[in-house]
C-alpha cells in the first residue's frame, strides 16, 4: 500500500514539474517575441522622427531614408497626398519581422508649423 502511495505521489510531482517546465519555456518565448515587437515599433518610430526632421528642413524632400539601430533597421518613404500634405511610411525590421508606422504631415505655410496625424500601425510577422 505504501509503495502505491509513493508511486502516485511521485507521478503527481512529475506531472506538476513537467507543467511548470512547459510554462517556463513558453514564458521565455513570449518575452522574446514581446521584446522584438517593442523593438520593431521603436525602430519604426525612429524612422518617422527622422522623416519629420527631413521634412522640417525641406518639405519637398522625397528620397528614401534608411538607418539602423541596435539589431534592427528602418526604411522611410515619402508620398505626396495633396497640397502641402505628405505621408511618411516607416518600416522597422528586426530579423525577418517588421512593423509599419505611418503619419500624415500637413504643412501650414502661414504659421510655418506642421500638423502630425498618426495612422494605424501594422505588424507583419
Amino acid at each position: 500500500m505504501a509503495l502505491v502511495l509513493v508511486l502516485v505521489f511521485t507521478g503527481l510531482l512529475m506531472a506538476l514539474g513537467g507543467a511548470l517546465l512547459s510554462h517556463a519555456v513558453s514564458e521565455k518565448f513570449i518575452a522574446k517575441y514581446q521584446g522584438q515587437d517593442t523593438g520593431k515599433h521603436y525602430i519604426a518610430e525612429s524612422g518617422i522622427e527622422v522623416g519629420i526632421a527631413a521634412l522640417k528642413s525641406d518639405f519637398s524632400y522625397d528620397r528614401e531614408i534608411t538607418g539602423s539601430l541596435g539589431e534592427g533597421h528602418f526604411v522611410v518613404v515619402f508620398e505626396d497626398t495633396g497640397e502641402e500634405k505628405k505621408l511618411i511610411t516607416s518600416t522597422g525590421y528586426i530579423g525577418d519581422y517588421m512593423t509599419i508606422l505611418q503619419v500624415l504631415i500637413e504643412y501650414d505655410h502661414a504659421g510655418g508649423s506642421f500638423t502630425v496625424e498618426w495612422l494605424r500601425p501594422q505588424t507583419i510577422d
